[in-house]
């Protein structure tokens, strides 16, 4: 009885243990290199790796993307605030972003006296486009971009309209002319004395042309 209590207490041990390593930030590698849109950071403490996970800075990486960020020491929680509220706990997986309930790849952690979180979090609460480059040991985060603001109507681009080509105008026909009785049409750039027609003037008159009645 007594050797197999120990037995489950050595593999309790060894279960703890490689938790604990799995858990823990690795050292003796090179320093993880980061990037904020395009600038090269130096932060007092750089990302680091966890299990298989990479780990920033909260407070550095969220204030150079102009997060405000605030530690409660009493009880090891992290807020922020961007365009929404964001809230955590050292310890645990669950975060709030607005009214958004958020589960992290880990917990977030203390490493030398700075609450890290995983570099997915930083996608998830602030929109920022985040990577990681295994081979160059680099991380690198771009702002996300501005929403578009909103055209007002009367300056929205109208779609445009088929217009009809213009027709031609085309002169109404001449209509005839005829003169009042007992006188005779005279064309007006040829000067002619006419005898006024005979009483009663015969229809239609006698010379049916453009011009003037005498």
């Amino acid at each position: 009885m007594r050797h197999k209590l120990v037995w489950f207490a050595l593999v309790a041990l060894l279960v703890a243990a490689a938790a604990a390593a799995q858990n823990a930030p690795m050292e003796g590698s090179p320093p993880i290199a980061i990037t904020i849109n395009g600038e090269a950071q130096h932060f007092a403490t750089p990302p680091i790796m966890m299990g298989d996970q990479v780990l920033v800075p909260m407070r550095d990486v969220f204030e150079a993307l102009n997060a405000t960020v605030v530690w409660h020491g009493d009880t090891k929680a992290v807020t922020a605030h961007n365009s929404d509220m964001i809230s955590l706990q050292i310890g645990s997986r669950n975060a709030l972003v607005g009214q958004r309930p958020v589960m992290l790849a880990v917990a977030p952690i203390l490493y030398e006296s700075r609450a890290y979180v995983p570099l997915q979090f930083v996608h998830d609460a602030l929109g920022a486009q985040v990577a990681w480059d295994a081979t160059g040991r680099t991380v690198t985060i771009a702002s996300a971009a501005p929403a578009m603001a909103s055209v007002p109507q009367q300056f929205a681009q109208a779609e445009p309209q088929m217009v009809a080509p213009a027709q031609p105008q085309v002169p109404p026909a001449a209509q005839p002319q005829t003169c009042p009785s007992g006188q005779v049409l005279v064309h007006p750039q040829v000067p002619v004395t006419v005898q006024p027609c005979p009483v009663p003037c015969p229809a239609p008159c006698p010379t049916p042309c453009p011009g003037r009645c005498r």
